[in-house]
């Protein structure tokens, strides 16, 4: 029987470059790195929390107070997601921004 390990089953070669520190690496990247990781936990979060809400709905037997619990965590859930994906486009663009102004770029010859 095969021996399950990263090499095996690919892990290495897809995650090889998320902490990769070297001179083309900074922290800007590194940054950016982090905040991938967590805008992907978040967007998770809300499909384990979207799969719930529709799971109550479900099983709610038509009564009217899981229906509105339900109603409740997806209509929660969605607004995390606007709140995530806002964040998420507000920290692009501030990055993008400060690396452009702190980076400066050699001079013409």
């Amino acid at each position: 029987m095969a021996q399950w390990t990263l090499e095996n089953i690919g892990l290495n070669e897809a995650a090889k470059d998320i902490f990769r520190m070297d001179a083309d690496y900074g922290v800007p990247e590194l940054v950016g790195s982090i905040l991938n990781i967590l805008f992907t936990i978040l967007g998770l979060v809300f499909l384990g929390l979207m799969v719930y809400g529709g799971m109550l709905w479900l099983l709610s037997e038509g009564e009217e107070k899981k229906v509105n619990k339900a109603r409740g965590f997806i209509f929660h859930s969605i607004l995390g997601l606007i709140l995530v994906l806002s964040a998420f486009a507000i920290t692009s663009f501030v990055v993008q921004q400060l690396t452009q102004q702190t980076i400066v770029a050699p001079a013409a010859p």
